[in-house]
């Protein structure tokens, strides 16, 4: 299993969003998820630390996609991309 994940570049094990092969979320999905969590009663915080299948099931998406909208939260964290 370990030789199925290999490890971008930069040395940091890749997201579920972020690896090869796999369903990979668009940007307009991302959108949603992060738009939808900043309208919902446990917010961005529900979706950037809740359990992962909890999160999907709460906003009824694809835990891909949850996982991207991460990736993404903690990009603008650090000032990179702006979130949705």
């Amino acid at each position: 299993m370990q030789a199925l994940i290999r490890r971008p570049r930069s040395g940091r094990e890749a997201s579920l969003a972020e690896r090869p092969g796999l369903y990979r979320p668009t940007p307009a999905e991302v959108d949603a998820l992060i738009a939808a969590a900043r309208r919902h009663p446990l917010g961005l915080s529900f979706l950037r630390d809740g359990a992962l299948d909890s999160v999907s099931a709460i906003f009824g998406t694809h835990a891909f996609v949850v996982d991207a909208a991460r990736v993404r939260l903690a990009r603008s964290a650090r000032g990179g991309r702006r979130a949705a």
